[in-house]
């Protein structure tokens, strides 16, 4: 046991450690920085991967007892293409209308896309929501 503890640590002695021992406070400091930075990079990667596609109903109105226009939101990717279904509903929360619509590529980097769409319904509706939206296809 007594050989054991005076011999160190495994490695101790090699080369590429002293080395790493002459590297200057500063540029440590400056490696763990831009490592931090590869490492946000690649979380920020992941999440906008896991969640391309984000959508909300903006506003909506009851244009008849039969229709009513809906206002949403979708923010993606500008070059993919991607289908909402846009769900009118009653006071007792059942969907009285629905309708699929396609929000394609958009100019200039664009990555939200404000769209209007009429939903027919087969009763009055008091409220509207976004029952699916997918990407359809990325460019």
């Amino acid at each position: 046991m007594a050989e054991r503890v005076g011999r160190g640590l495994p490695f101790e002695g090699s080369p590429m450690l002293a080395r790493a021992r002459r590297l200057p406070a500063s540029l440590w400091f400056v490696i763990l920085v831009v490592l931090a930075l590869v490492v946000a990079v690649i979380v920020a990667i992941v999440a906008h991967t896991s969640n391309p596609l984000d959508a909300e109903v903006r506003n909506f109105s009851v244009t008849s007892p039969t229709a009513t226009s809906v206002t949403y939101q979708v923010t993606k990717s500008p070059l993919s293409t991607s289908r909402c279904q846009v769900q009118a509903v009653d006071v007792d929360h059942d969907v009285v209308g629905t309708t699929d619509d396609v929000i394609g590529p958009t100019d200039h980097n664009q990555r939200t896309t404000v769209k209007t769409v009429t939903v027919k319904t087969t009763t009055i509706a008091v409220s509207a929501q976004l029952g699916t939206c997918s990407l359809l296809h990325t460019s």
